[in-house]
């Protein structure tokens, strides 16, 4: 189950890749997320990503190299699962102005959402912008880890990554809560404003460890921001899609979803979020669909139409009705 889950991530590599070399990445405007010069740099950091990877991992490499050729569907998934947590992580550093904080990216895999943030607030010669004092950490399994800091080291583009103190690659299982505080701990200071990034994630975690891990964070930072983006196995009356999702991840990878139907809503899904000790609570969640037509302006939704050709509009509903956004802030 461990290597099946570590094994997803190569498909997500795989769809950023896709949606990067067909142009969904990154959308013409970046100006409500803040992202700025940083952020235009994204398809010249996967294509570094992926030349280097072909040196560390053959097998790895061979899942990416002719992921160009995805269905539109597929590209407007990964194009709007980055978007909607690219806009928080962009509002938090803009929220906490020039100040210290914090960026937690569990089971981070081969996301580079560090790159751009970090070379763009930093002193790096391409971005020579002055901002805020942001220690960005990525957590995951050994085995991710040590491929993607192989992946970093090999590649002349993203080696001085590893060479950032701001930037901390460390490997650790999510499912030992004890050693997860532990790690957090000494990696963190938790009274600096943190903000926790878990996608697709908590989905692959039992109930129990998915619950313990939510509060032992929580508990853990005294300010403290959360988005998070997994998919829901649907409550509608008739609604098969979780059914059929668990059916085909078990028949074909040997991978379950735990609490893919137990948190079939928005709503279940939201409730493992709860306000316990803190002055401040608040959260909101939308499902991906809800979120393509409320946040995709109508000029981008334009963009989009011309890089694909897509009949397979009640499709891409289906797929994104089952897909959320969920965000939640806290202060003791």
């Amino acid at each position: 189950m461990e290597r099946a889950i570590q094994q997803t991530d190569f498909d997500a590599l795989a769809s950023k890749i896709s949606a990067v070399s067909t142009k969904y990445l990154p959308p013409v405007s970046t100006s409500r997320t803040g992202a700025g010069a940083g952020y235009d740099i994204l398809a010249q950091l996967y294509m570094a990503y992926l030349e280097a990877l072909r040196g560390v991992s053959r097998r790895a490499f061979g899942k990416c190299k002719y992921s160009g050729n995805s269905y539109p569907v597929m590209n407007y998934g990964t194009y709007l699962r980055t978007l909607a947590i690219d806009e928080r992580v962009f509002q938090f550093v803009e929220r906490n102005g020039d100040g210290p904080l914090q960026i937690v990216n569990i089971g981070c895999g081969s996301d580079l959402r560090m790159v751009p943030l970090l070379r763009h607030t930093g002193h790096d010669t391409q971005f020579q912008s002055q901002g805020p004092a942001i220690r960005y950490v990525d957590l995951d399994y050994m085995e991710s880890v040590k491929l993607k800091r192989d992946t970093l080291e090999k590649s002349p583009v993203l080696s001085s990554m590893l060479q950032d103190e701001r930037y901390v690659l460390e490997s650790c299982d999510l499912r030992d809560i004890e050693a997860t505080k532990e790690l957090l701990l000494r990696l963190t200071d938790p009274k600096v404003p943190t903000l926790i990034i878990s996608e697709c994630v908590l989905c692959y975690l039992p109930e129990k460890e998915s619950q313990s891990l939510i509060d032992c964070i929580i508990d853990t930072y005294t300010e403290g921001e959360w988005v998070s983006y997994d998919p829901i196995g649907g409550s509608a009356q008739n609604d098969r899609f979780g059914v059929i999702m668990q059916q085909n991840l078990r028949e074909s990878r040997q991978l379950e979803m735990p609490t893919l139907l137990k948190f079939n809503s928005c709503a279940t899904y939201a409730s493992r979020w709860t306000q316990r000790n803190n002055s401040v609570f608040k959260s909101e969640i939308m499902d991906m669909w809800q979120y393509y037509n409320d946040s995709v302006s109508p000029q981008e939704k334009n963009r989009l139409k011309t890089l694909q050709f897509m009949d397979e509009v009640e499709e891409l509903k289906i797929m994104q009705s089952h897909y959320v956004t969920f965000y939640c802030q806290w202060k003791d």
